[in-house]
C-alpha cells in the first residue's frame, strides 16, 4: 500500500514538472476562439515573421524574450508558436493531451495533439485570419502547423517557424500544387480550455 501510494506521488510530481494538469470541469471552461481573437493573433503570428525569430525544434521563446536578447539558442517551433501567439491574446490556456471522456490538460502541446484534440475541424472556404493549418509527413502523420494570414487565388499564405529557412517567416503554397495537395491535412479552429 506504501509502495502504490509512493509511485502515485512520484507520477504526480512528474506530471506536474511537465505542465500536466488534471482536467477539473469545475475549474476550465472549452472554448472555441473568436474571429476578432482569431485576427489579433495572425498579427502576433506576423510579428514574430517580422522580427525574424529563430526556428528550434522544442523551442518556446516568446517575441519579447527574443527582442530582449536574440540569440540562435532563442527559437520556437510551429506548436510553440501557436500556443505562445495564442496565449498573447488569450492569457493563461491549456490543452488537451489524449482522446477521452476527460481529457487531460497540458501547457505545452505537439502539432499532432492540436490537430487531433484541440481544434474544430473546417474547410478552407471557411478558414479566417488566425486559423491553424495542418501539415503531414509521407507517412501520413501530423508534422507542423502554421497560421493562416490569407489566401489569393490559389496562393494561401501563412507563417510558420522554417527548419530549412532557420526563423519564423510569412510564406505560402500554390493549393494546386503537388506538395500542397500531398502535404496538407487540414485546417482548423483552436479550441482550449481557460479557467
Amino acid at each position: 500500500m506504501l509502495m502504490r501510494r509512493q509511485i502515485a506521488l512520484v507520477l504526480l510530481i512528474a506530471l506536474l514538472g511537465l505542465g500536466v494538469l488534471p482536467a477539473a470541469a469545475a475549474d476550465y471552461v472549452q472554448k472555441t476562439v473568436t474571429p476578432e481573437e482569431a485576427r489579433a493573433a495572425c498579427q502576433v503570428a506576423l510579428e514574430y515573421a517580422k522580427h525574424g525569430v529563430y526556428y528550434k525544434l522544442g523551442g518556446q521563446v516568446t517575441l519579447e524574450e527574443f527582442l530582449a536578447n536574440p540569440t540562435p539558442d532563442k527559437g520556437i517551433d510551429a506548436s510553440g508558436l501557436v500556443v505562445n501567439v495564442y496565449r498573447s491574446v488569450l492569457g493563461d490556456i491549456r490543452f488537451a493531451a489524449g482522446g477521452g471522456e476527460k481529457p487531460v490538460l497540458v501547457a505545452d502541446v505537439a502539432s499532432s495533439h492540436l490537430f487531433n484534440w484541440n481544434t474544430l475541424a473546417i474547410s478552407m472556404a471557411q478558414v479566417q485570419p488566425g486559423d491553424l493549418l495542418f501539415f503531414k509527413n509521407n507517412a501520413g502523420q501530423i508534422s507542423g502547423v502554421g497560421i493562416f494570414v490569407r489566401q489569393q487565388g490559389d496562393l494561401v499564405y501563412f507563417v510558420i517557424p522554417s527548419s530549412s529557412r532557420g526563423r519564423v517567416i510569412e510564406t505560402f503554397y500554390n493549393i494546386r500544387n503537388q506538395y500542397w495537395q500531398n502535404n496538407f491535412a487540414g485546417a482548423g479552429r483552436l479550441v482550449y480550455w481557460q479557467r
